[in-house]
């Protein structure tokens, strides 16, 4: 039985090319929380957004069942991940403005 479940998703993640949607998540999440700063903004704006889950997950190739747990959080968190990079952007905007 579990053969034909991992069978199945094996040949699901060859057909969706899951590989190039993990690595978008994975630069995502890294640019996310590899700062201090950032890290500690982010969790502050989803406190700020009182959100369910209140930090994001890191993604570890090493453990199989990471993939999972790192899109699952992603995949709730994306609306606040997009209005958090969206502000990221932005305050990156005014510093070029400002120099």
């Amino acid at each position: 039985m579990n053969h034909c479940i991992i069978n199945q998703e094996n040949v699901c993640n060859k057909a969706l090319n899951s590989i190039d949607i993990m690595k978008e998540v994975v630069h995502c999440i890294n640019y996310m929380c590899s700062q201090g700063l950032n890290h500690r903004q982010f969790k502050f704006f989803l406190e700020e957004l009182e959100c369910h889950y209140l930090d994001i997950t890191y993604f570890s190739s090493v453990r199989w069942l990471s993939r999972e747990g790192t899109l699952k959080r992603f995949w709730h968190l994306r609306g606040e991940i997009k209005c958090f990079m969206e502000s990221r952007n932005e305050e990156k905007g005014k510093k070029q403005v400002r120099n």
